[in-house]
């Protein structure tokens, strides 16, 4: 049974362990699928701007290498942040090249943890909040492994809700 509601950091303590415990092959194949179950759930089109995390896989993220290379192949304009010199920017996945951050049809955001109502916990320096604050007409949408979607996680003033949780 599943606890009622659940702090971020209890969450974020549960998502260390669980990925911990997660082997090389298993983390690869529950990847997959949810990135299978994610393009199930959007409509993907040519000329669509799209910003989605690159997974970090020592931190074991959901992978979304398969995700971003499936969307590109779409044509749609694809961001991501990457950190360079200590700063995370904006990258165009095509050119390589530093972006302005736009407004958005579509973003994907790493999840430790989430709930059913699109409550997210990430890393706790609110710099995805910051981000999906100013993309108020995206779909947004957090990739998750479906041990670490919570009953219910205590959210804060300044969090920001998610249209869709996906997970294996």
């Amino acid at each position: 049974m599943q606890e009622k509601s659940v702090s971020k950091e209890l969450a974020r303590a549960k998502s260390r362990k669980y990925r911990q415990g997660l082997g090389a092959q298993e983390y690869l194949d529950i990847s997959e699928t949810i990135q299978k179950k994610a393009l199930d759930s959007i409509t993907v089109n040519g000329g669509m701007k799209v910003h989605c995390y690159e997974s970090i896989a020592e931190n074991k993220e959901v992978s979304t290498k398969k995700l971003i290379d499936l969307i590109r192949s779409y044509d749609a304009v694809v961001h991501s942040f990457r950190k360079i010199d200590s700063v995370w920017v904006n990258i165009d996945l095509a050119s390589g090249k530093r972006v302005r951050t736009t407004q958005y049809d579509l973003v994907i955001v790493p999840m430790l943890a989430g709930d059913k109502q699109g409550n997210r916990v990430g890393y706790g320096s609110g710099f995805y909040d910051r981000f999906l604050v100013t993309q108020k007409s995206a779909v947004k949408i957090g990739l998750c492994y479906s041990e670490l979607v919570l009953e219910n996680i205590l959210n804060k003033e300044h969090d920001v809700k998610l249209d869709i949780v996906v997970s294996e």
